[in-house]
């Protein structure tokens, strides 16, 4: 039998679990792309949010990664964000003046807390 979570104590925890992130991240998400007039596309970030967070490394040893056609020592992080923010692959966080990202998301779960998504630096 699944534990059944008053809907107002999860509210609760969330609220309080998010006032004891230090860090503030921007949301930025790509902006409609218009043609550059040589077949490809333009487009930049916009900033759809912004959200305490708590940045997390993903793990003790970067990973590798191809990258212009040469290993490379990718390091991936975790990001916990308030619940139900929205943030979704393709999407950038900036953190402390450092830009990331977002890899994937953590799916649904039962009860969540928190959004919680896979980032790299991004180039």
């Amino acid at each position: 039998m699944p534990l059944a979570i008053d809907p107002q104590e999860l509210t609760d925890m969330r609220t309080e679990l998010a006032q004891t992130w230090p860090d503030t991240a921007l949301v930025k998400r790509r902006s409609p792309s218009a043609s550059d007039g040589r077949g490809g596309v333009t487009g930049s970030f916009v900033t759809v949010a912004t959200v305490a967070c708590r940045l997390i490394p993903a793990g003790d040893q970067p990973r590798e990664g191809a990258e212009a056609a040469k290993v490379t020592s990718v390091t991936e992080w975790t990001v916990l964000l308030p619940f139900n923010t929205g943030v979704r692959p393709g999407d950038r966080l900036e953190i402390a003046a450092l830009t990331y990202e977002v890899l994937e998301d953590d799916g649904d779960r039962s009860h969540p807390l928190t959004e919680a998504v896979r980032v790299r630096r991004a180039k």
